[in-house]
């Protein structure tokens, strides 16, 4: 891939990276937008303005959708927590259960003979 070397003001380079961390990017790839978007669109700044402020939109509905899964496994994971314990509860007491019945069933055999 070709590569190219500019030479940019502090305050240029300071407003790339500071929009690139917003977006949790490079400041090489926000260039790349800024160059392909106008290409694509001319450069009147104001598409890269608004093809930046969708992408925008779209990592805060995607860290939205990230949250409530999270919630979502939480909540499952607690339920998840409390089914196993009621399981081992029930099967305390089917072997508690199940220790009963044997003395009772050999005192009937007994009876019996």
């Amino acid at each position: 891939m070709p590569t190219v070397h500019i030479s940019l003001p502090s305050k240029t380079y300071e407003e790339l990276k500071k929009k690139a961390g917003e977006l949790g990017i490079q400041v090489t790839d926000i260039i790349k937008i800024y160059i392909k978007n106008g290409l694509e669109k001319g450069f009147t700044g104001r598409s890269c303005e608004n093809e930046l402020e969708t992408i925008e939109t779209k990592i805060k509905i995607l860290e939205e959708n990230l949250r409530q899964l999270r919630k979502m496994i939480l909540k499952a994971e607690g339920r998840y927590k409390e089914a196993l314990e009621y399981y081992q509860y029930l099967n305390e007491r089917i072997d508690f259960l199940e220790e009963m019945i044997v003395p009772l069933s050999q005192a009937r055999s007994a009876g019996r003979s």
